[in-house]
């Protein structure tokens, strides 16, 4: 049932922005790189490779620790970071470039949250037409029970009439 649900994955859709995201910030770095000169050009690169045996097991490409919460500017860059555009703009095109970004962000979420929705109510549904049988069949077998038992009196009763006669 799960793999129905999957067309569109909120976990998914979020790798996706967040990929999105880093592939931007990569390519702002880089291009101010790139208009600051040589020199940090260097930095940029990283330092260079440390030797030992454990150089080898950590990628360049890892995830960076995360950053203690001391510096609350850090919050307030991070949401405008995920508005930013690839290119240069005036700064009216630009909130109205970030309002866009915005609407198609929730878009997607709310699209998500509703797939999510339809999905755990047709499971519920199932679930409740499971239950539904088994109440049917409880039921029917209930009847039989009683309908037996009534035999049983109405065959005790006539057997002590037949007894006593």
């Amino acid at each position: 049932m799960g793999e129905e649900c999957a067309v569109t994955d909120p976990a998914e859709a979020r790798k996706r922005r967040k990929a999105i995201i880093v592939s931007q910030r990569m390519e702002s770095e880089a291009n101010e790189g790139n208009s600051e000169g040589e020199s940090n050009h260097e930095e940029a690169a990283g330092p260079p490779p440390a030797v030992g045996a454990s150089s080898d097991s950590v990628s360049s490409s890892s995830p960076p620790t995360k950053k203690s919460k001391e510096d609350p500017g850090d919050n307030s860059k991070k949401t405008q970071i995920r508005y930013d555009p690839d290119v240069p703009m005036p700064k009216d095109q630009l909130a109205a470039w970030r309002r866009e970004a915005r609407r198609v962000r929730n878009r997607e979420s709310a699209a998500a949250s509703r797939a999510k929705i339809r999905c755990r109510i047709t499971e519920l549904e199932t679930e409740v037409s499971g239950w539904k049988d088994k109440y049917t069949q409880a039921m029917e077998r209930l009847e039989e029970l009683q309908g037996a038992a009534e035999t049983q009196k109405i065959s005790e009763a006539s057997s002590n009439t037949i007894t006593k006669a």
